[in-house]
Parts: C-alpha cells; structure tokens; sequence
C-alpha cells in the first residue's frame, strides 16, 4: 500500500506531517470491510487502528528514505555550480520565468473562472456592459432565406462558444431598432441571441419580431422590452466561450477550484524543497569546511542503509553487508535482566544464590548465534 499514509516516519515533524495516519484515520471512522487486506495482515502495521485482527497470511514492513544525505553530494556540486556568475543570472532569469508563468497562468484560471460567473449570473462587467456566451450556431451564419442581411450588409454574425459583449439599455423601447441583434430572456426562462427583424405595436404593447441569422423562421416568442437582456455591441471573442461553459458547470468549478489548490500547493512544497536544500547546504559547508571548488577534488561519499529485521540491525552499503547488530531494544532487555538477578543476588533470594561463581550471562552476537544454531542441528 503505497502512499496511503500509514502512520508518520520519525523525520515526519521535518516535513509537517507530524501525526499523520491517513490509512489509521479512515479505519477508525468509517470502519470499512476489507476482508483480503486484513487476511493478508493489514492489522499488523503500526498504528492503524485497534479493531483489525492482527494475524495474516502476509509479510508488512514500513519503508522509508534510505538516508537524509543521499544527496548531499549533489548538493555541494550544485552549490559551486550555481554559484558561477553566468550560471546565476541564467538561473535567476528563469525563476523570474517560472514565477511570471505561474503567476501568469493562475490570473488567466481565476478570470476566466470570473468570466463564467459574471456570465451564469448576469452580472454587469464595467459600466453598462455585460458578457454572454453563445450556445448555439444560429447567428453563425447568413441563411440564404434572409434576405434583408444580405440588402443591408449585415456581417456581424458569430460562431458557437464565441463570447459577446453586451450593451446594457436603459430604456430599450426607445434605444432598439430594426436589425439589432438583442439577447433576451423567452418564455421558458432561456437566453436567446437573436436579430430583431421587425418591431410590432399589438394592443398598444411593443413586441420584437427575431429571428437567428442562420434560420430560416422567426422566434415563436415575441420578446417585450423588459425581456431584453442588452443588445449586441459588434465585440467578440470566439472559441473562448466553451471553456466559460464548463467553468460554469459543477465540473468545472470542481476543477478550477482543484487546480488552482494544486498551483498553490506546487509552489508551497517547492519553496518547502528550496528551503530543506538550502538549509542542508548551509549544514555541510559548516561542518565539512568546504571554501572553494578544489575541495571537491578530495571529497567522497559512502552510503551506508540500515535494515532493521527481528530486531538485528543489518549494515549494507552499495557493496554488499557490512555488519549485523543485535537491535537496541534487546540490549536494554538484557541489561534489565541482568540488573533484576544482580538485585535478587544482593538480596540472597535470587536463583543464582546456590552457584555464586557462575558468570553472569552474555548476549550472544548474530554471527555466535548462528554457529550454535548450526552446532546444534549437526548434535
């Protein structure tokens, strides 16, 4: 089980996740049934929570870095590297970069994300302006059926998911006339972006006629005047009108809200990052005494990685086993054994009292351990 936060290492507190325990907290709250897991020993790890059975079929450990300073000797390379003057400023220039495209690109998410509420809502951008994105392909083009486009040099057509700005009227029964394109609110609560065909006066009550330059009939709703959104200004942007319709849905406000967690948690962990190299770098030219480049002639790193199996401490380097420990936990065991008989001696109760000249025991070393394991099975 990979990544699924199964307890915090020691070095958690370094990296703030002191007190994690992803995998624990889920198990303790929700309590789901995972009947293969816990018969391959999902109990068994550490600190998962108290109501799994801990037996198993399966092997657990807990993994983690093989060693603090793997790096440390890019680190002190990269430092003297760096630290060239042309180097510098090519670096410096392109964080300037990054920083600007980040930057950059998050503005762009966060109007856009802007641009859709303004136009899910209705509301006014500057002055009496507003957007709107056209859904449909029915002011795309000049129907051959509209002749009237054609005899007065109407070309101010617009394509599906192009976004139009608006013009917001005061009064739009005095302000509108034939052959404006309007947006209007129909009887069934929906946008439409229409050209005004003709203006009617029915019982003294001021209808528009409309009709979608691309259609070869007119709207069956003959909008009022204060069904009138705003009226057409000429201005559009095409194509960007798709994306403002996703940012408006519930998926897309997922998204933008996810991406833009994710940009803020990008640049979080990378200054994080920044500043752990830093701060290690500043530790090795401290302790190592590191003052120019040629000391890099004389350096060298071992790596060394520490296993630790039932309770034996194992060595390894890239070269193969180096040692093989008895584990700390079991070396205190021992001298509290130990202390125990000596205070049971003192006291003359102890077991040990009838043979006083036996000497006291020892732990046995692994490698020990194995030849009288061998002796044993050979007897």
């Amino acid at each position: 089980l990979d990544s699924v936060g199964a307890g915090a290492l020691p070095d958690a507190e370094k990296y703030g996740d002191l007190g994690a325990n992803t995998l624990g907290h889920i198990l303790e709250r929700e309590q789901p049934a995972l009947p293969n897991l816990e018969k391959m020993g999902l109990g068994l790890i550490p600190n998962v929570g108290g109501r799994l059975p801990v037996d198993g079929e399966g092997a657990y450990g807990r993994a983690a870095e093989v060693s603090a300073g793997k790096r440390d000797m890019e680190l002190i390379e990269n430092y003297f590297y760096e630290n060239q003057d042309k180097v510098r400023r090519r670096k410096a220039f392109f964080q300037g970069l990054r920083s600007v495209a980040y930057v950059g690109l998050l503005a762009i998410v966060i109007i856009f994300f802007i641009l859709a509420m303004f136009d899910r809502f209705g509301i006014t951008l500057i002055g009496n302006k507003s957007i709107m994105v056209v859904a449909s392909g029915s002011m795309s083009e000049k129907n051959e059926a509209n002749t009237y486009l054609f005899n007065h040099n109407l070309n101010n057509q617009f394509d599906t998911y192009s976004i139009i700005v608006l013009e917001r009227l005061d009064d739009p029964e005095k302000s509108l006339k034939q052959y404006d394109v309007i947006a209007y609110v129909d009887d069934k609560g929906q946008n439409i972006i229409h050209r005004i065909k003709r203006i009617e006066k029915i019982d003294g009550v001021t209808r528009y006629v409309v009709r979608g330059d691309a259609n070869d009939r007119d709207d069956e709703f003959k909008p009022l005047p204060e069904n009138v959104l705003g009226r057409y200004t000429g201005r559009n942007l095409p194509v960007i009108g798709a994306f403002i319709l996703f940012l408006q849905s519930y998926s897309g406000m997922t998204t933008i809200a996810a991406l833009i967690y994710c940009l803020i948690m990008l640049d979080r962990n990378s200054n994080k990052i920044q500043e752990a190299q830093e701060a290690r770098t500043d530790f090795l030219f401290e302790h190592l005494n590191l003052k120019d480049q040629d000391a890099l002639n004389n350096l060298s790193v071992d790596y060394v990685e520490k296993i630790y199996l039932n309770k034996i401490s194992y060595s390894i380097n890239e070269n193969g086993l180096i040692s093989r420990e008895v584990a700390q936990e079991v070396l205190e065991e021992y001298e509290d054994e130990v202390n125990k008989i000596k205070a049971e001696r003192e006291k003359g109760e102890g077991p040990l009292q009838e043979d006083p000249q036996k000497d006291t025991p020892t732990p046995q070393t692994v490698d020990e351990k194995s030849q009288s394991d061998s002796l044993d099975k050979e007897d």
